[in-house]
C-alpha cells in the first residue's frame, strides 16, 4: 500500500511498479517489499525495467519549453508531499525572473498562472483544489515527479539527502532537500561538503540539524535557496552563501538569531517566505536586502513596519496579512516596483472568529501619496480615508481592490474611482460601523469584474449589478435587503454567476428560485437569515448547483424542490432550529446539524 502511495495518481507509475514486483514474485518478501519502497528512487535510476517509465517523464520534461522547466524545477524546492498555494507559488516564480515581460497585453502575473496550468495539463504538477471557476487553488509536486527534478540535472543540481543513504564524495549538488538529519556527526559533515555548489538547501527534519563546522575550502559556496519548513537550528545556516530563496513555515523560534548572522550571504536574496514563524519584529537585516522581490510575514506577530522599508526598491510583493500592523511608513512610495500590497482587514487577528463583528473590519491605514505606486496590481485591508479616495483613481493598474471602514464621507468620491479603474476583476467594499454602502453612483462598473465583495446595508441593489457579465463570484453581507427589493430578480440576469453567497442579506420571509434563475450557479449559501421561513426551488431552476449551504436561519421551516438539483453533491445545513427535514430526499449526500 505504500508503494502504491508513493506512485499516487500516477497511472504510468503503478502499471510499471507492479510489473516488476510481479516479474520477481518468486523471491518477494516483507523485507524485499520494504526495500522496494525505501529505494524505490534508485530502483527508477537503476532497474532497467523501470528505467522505461523513468525515460517515459523525462521525456515530457524535455519537451518543456524552457520557462516552463525553470518554473517545474523550481517546485522541488518544497518538501515531499508538500501543498503548495498556487497565488504564492506565482508570485515566487515572478520574484526569480521566471515570467518575461510581453507584448501581448497579459501581465507577469497572467503568463506565471498560464505557466502553471500548461504544467498541470501535462501531469508534471497534481491538482489538489480547485475553486468554483475550476482553476488550481492548491497543487502539489508528484513524489516521482520531484525525483525527476531532482534526477533531470544529472551534475546533482538538486539532491534528496536522507538518514542512512550514503553520499558519494563526487557529488556537487546545485539544490539540496535533506528529509531528516542523521546522528552520525561523520555522516553530516560528509554531506555538507558534498554539495559544496548547492544553491537550495531544504532542511525539513522535525530535529534541529546541527552541521559541523568545515574550512572554507569545503563549504557549499552558491546555496540560493533555503527553505526550512520545521525550524532549523542556526549552525546549519552559518556556511550558507549567495542564497535566492529564503522559506520558513511553522513556528520557528530562532529566525531572528540566524537572520543577523553576518555570514549567511543574504545580499542576492530575491525571496523571503516567514509565514507563521514566531516574530514580533522584523529585523533590521531584512531592510538592507536591496535584492528583495518578495516579502511575507502573513501570520507572525509583527505589529510595526519601519520607515527603511523603503530600502527594498526591488520589492514587488508585501504580504502582512494575519499580523498586527495598522499603518504603513510615507517611504513606501519608494518601492516602484511593487505590484502586491497585502494588508490584514482585520482590527485584531485573533478575533477572527468573530469575524461578523462590524467593527472588526478596520484595515490599514496608508500613506497619502499611495498614488505613486502606479505599476499596484493587487491592494487589499486598507483603510477608506480622504487622502486615500483621492489617490486610487492614480493606481491605473489595480486589478485587484479591498478597501475597508468605508463611511457617507466618501462613498460617492469611491464610487467615483473605481467607475475610472478599469482592469479591475476583483473588488472587496466594507462599510464603517452604523454606515451604509452607496455605491448606485459606479458608472460604468468595471466591466471586467468577476468578484465581488460587500458588507454593509445597502438601500436598494445597484443597477450596475445586471451590467457585468464578467461576474462570476458575489458575496453580500450585512446587507440587510428589504422585501421590497426583489433580490433574486436582479441576481437572475447574471448568467456566468458561479459563487453566490448571502449572509444576512435580505429580509423576506419566503425565497423562490424559478426556472432559468442562476443558470451556471454551481455553490451557493444562505446564512444568518433570521427573517428567512421557506425555500423553494422549481423544476429548471440552478440546473448547475453543486452545493448548498444553509446555515443559522432560526425561522426557516421548509425547503422545498431540493429533488430538481440534479447535479448536487454536497448538501449543508447547519443550526437551523425548526427545519422540517422529513421533506429532504433521502438520495441527498446531505450534512446535517439540525
Amino acid at each position: 500500500m505504500r508503494i502504491i502511495e508513493k506512485c499516487n495518481g500516477l497511472p504510468l507509475a503503478i502499471v510499471t511498479v507492479a510489473h516488476v514486483m510481479a516479474s520477481n514474485s518468486h523471491r518477494l518478501d516483507v523485507e524485499e517489499w520494504e526495500r522496494v519502497h525505501r529505494c524505490l528512487q534508485w530502483e527508477l535510476t537503476n532497474n532497467k525495467e523501470l528505467q522505461t517509465m523513468t525515460r517515459t517523464l523525462m521525456l515530457s520534461y524535455n519537451h518543456l519549453p524552457y520557462n516552463l522547466k525553470r518554473c517545474f524545477l523550481y517546485c522541488a524546492v518544497f518538501p515531499r508531499g508538500y501543498k503548495i498555494r498556487v497565488k504564492t507559488l506565482v508570485l515566487m516564480w515572478i520574484a526569480q525572473g521566471f515570467t518575461d515581460k510581453m507584448d501581448d497585453g497579459k501581465t507577469l502575473e497572467d503568463r506565471a498562472r498560464g505557466f502553471l496550468e500548461q504544467l498541470v495539463d501535462r501531469s508534471m504538477l497534481q491538482v489538489v483544489k480547485r475553486n468554483a471557476a475550476g482553476h488550481t487553488k492548491v497543487c502539489r509536486m508528484h513524489d516521482l515527479m520531484r525525483d525527476l527534478a531532482i534526477a533531470a540535472t544529472s551534475t546533482g543540481e538538486y539532491m534528496c539527502a536522507e538518514p542512512g543513504k550514503p553520499v558519494a564524495e563526487s557529488i556537487r549538488a546545485r539544490h539540496l532537500t535533506i528529509i531528516e538529519a542523521s546522528e552520525s556527526p561523520q555522516h553530516r559533515e560528509g554531506l555538507l561538503s558534498s554539495f559544496k555548489r548547492a544553491h537550495h538547501f531544504l532542511p525539513a527534519s522535525r530535529r534541529p540539524y546541527h552541521l559541523t563546522a568545515l574550512p572554507a575550502s569545503r563549504r557549499p559556496d552558491h546555496l540560493t535557496t533555503l527553505p526550512a519548513f520545521r525550524s532549523p537550528s542556526a549552525s546549519q545556516l552559518t556556511n550558507t552563501i549567495g542564497l535566492h530563496s529564503l522559506l520558513f513555515y511553522g513556528n520557528c523560534l530562532n529566525v531572528s538569531f540566524w537572520l543577523q548572522r553576518r555570514n549567511l550571504g543574504l545580499k542576492l536574496l530575491r525571496v523571503l517566505h516567514l509565514t507563521g514563524v514566531h516574530l514580533e519584529e522584523v529585523p533590521d537585516i531584512i531592510f538592507s536586502l536591496v535584492n528583495l522581490r518578495y516579502l511575507s510575514c502573513r501570520e507572525t506577530k509583527v505589529k510595526e513596519i519601519p520607515s527603511s522599508l523603503g530600502n527594498l526598491y526591488n520589492l514587488q510583493t508585501l504580504d502582512l496579512r494575519k499580523t498586527e500592523v495598522d499603518h504603513l511608513p510615507r517611504e513606501l512610495i519608494k518601492l516602484q516596483k511593487l505590484r502586491h500590497l497585502l494588508l490584514d482587514e482585520v482590527k485584531d487577528p485573533h478575533k477572527l472568529k468573530y469575524k461578523n463583528v462590524f467593527g472588526l473590519w478596520r484595515g490599514s491605514e496608508a500613506p497619502s501619496n499611495i498614488g505613486d505606486l502606479k505599476q499596484l496590481q493587487t491592494l487589499r485591508g486598507i483603510q477608506a480615508d480622504k487622502h486615500l479616495i483621492s489617490q486610487l483613481e492614480c493606481l491605473t493598474q489595480l486589478r485587484s481592490l479591498a478597501i475597508t471602514n468605508v463611511d457617507s464621507s466618501n462613498n460617492f468620491g469611491l464610487c467615483n474611482c473605481i467607475s475610472k479603474i478599469s482592469h479591475l476583476t476583483w473588488l472587496s467594499v466594507k462599510a464603517s460601523p452604523g454606515n451604509a454602502l452607496e455605491l448606485s453612483e459606479i458608472s460604468p462598473p468595471p466591466r471586467h469584474l468577476r468578484k465581488l465583495i460587500l458588507r454593509g446595508s445597502l438601500a436598494s441593489i445597484p443597477e450596475w449589478f445586471t451590467l457585468i457579465n464578467s461576474l462570476t463570484h458575489l458575496y453580500l453581507f450585512d446587507s440587510k435587503l428589504g422585501a421590497d427589493k426583489n433580490l433574486i430578480h436582479y441576481l437572475h440576469q447574471l448568467h456566468n454567476l458561479i459563487v453566490l453567497a448571502l449572509d444576512d442579506a435580505f429580509r423576506v420571509p419566503h425565497l423562490l428560485f424559478n426556472a432559468g434563475d442562476l443558470s451556471a450557479l454551481r455553490t451557493l449559501s444562505i446564512t444568518n437569515t433570521a427573517e428567512l421561513r421557506s425555500m423553494e426551488i422549481t423544476r429548471g431552476a440552478m440546473p448547475c448547483l453543486q452545493l448548498l449551504h444553509v446555515q443559522a436561519c432560526k425561522s426557516l421551516r421548509c425547503i422545498l424542490g431540493l429533488e430538481h438539483l440534479t447535479e448536487l453533491n454536497e448538501l449543508k445545513l447547519k443550526k437551523l432550529d425548526v427545519l422540517d427535514n422529513s421533506r429532504i430526499p433521502k438520495t441527498l449526500p446531505c450534512e446535517d446539524t439540525f
